[in-house]
């Protein structure tokens, strides 16, 4: 539903609601129920209520006592009503406020539950983007791999946003799964890290070392 409709409906429902919200301020309903209470005052005998209705004496009795437990059914309680020469009117009428507060309040609900949501979407994407923090090295030998093995493997950006990118490195993935391959990847990964590691290390070696001085 639009919103300026579920407006036009709040405005009109609690319109339509403003008598019955009046109507609760007094007291509840009569303590054997409306059909005894209104039959006892205007002086309807059973048995001719029973004549109206279409039903025997015990079933008058039978339907006071269950509108009194709360427990008739809408349609019975209306036959029964007609009997009296009187309308059922019903209504579900807010404890406290208005529909249009209720609402509030529902929007309220709803956008924290929406913001939860984003929360945990946020923090599950982070997994994957703490992940692709260094995929520049992975997909380098990735790529390598894959162009090895015949597959076609598309160009590192795609500009089609993070979503995007994750989506074709999980695919890569599980290229490398299908394939039988995430072992050699793996290890072809970790040999080119030792080799970084170990270049990196003879470079500071060979600039400490200092030449010895040539005797005379």
């Amino acid at each position: 539903m639009r919103v300026y409709e579920r407006e036009s409906m709040l405005r009109d429902l609690d319109e339509k609601l403003l008598p019955f919200r009046m109507v609760r301020k007094l007291k509840g309903k009569p303590r054997r129920g409306w059909l005894r209470a209104i039959r006892e005052a205007v002086g309807i005998p059973v048995g001719e209520l029973a004549q109206r209705t279409g039903v025997c004496r015990w079933e008058i009795g039978r339907l006071e006592k269950s509108e009194g437990n709360e427990r008739i059914m809408l349609s019975t309680l209306k036959r029964a009503a007609e009997g009296l020469n009187c309308d059922l009117v019903y209504a579900l009428v807010p404890k406290e406020g208005t529909l249009a507060e209720m609402a509030a309040v529902q929007m309220q609900v709803r956008e924290r539950t929406r913001a939860q949501k984003r929360q945990q979407y946020e923090a599950a994407k982070q997994v994957y983007l703490d992940f692709i923090g260094w995929r520049p090295m992975v997909m380098k030998a990735l790529r390598a791999i894959l162009r090895k093995e015949g597959y076609r493997v598309r160009p590192t950006k795609t500009g089609r946003g993070i979503a995007k990118e994750i989506d074709n490195f999980l695919q890569n993935v599980r290229v490398l799964k299908v394939a039988g391959m995430l072992g050699g990847f793996m290890k072809q990964f970790m040999e080119e890290q030792e080799e970084m590691k170990r270049g990196g290390e003879e470079a500071i070696c060979s600039g400490g070392e200092e030449e010895p001085e040539s005797g005379d």
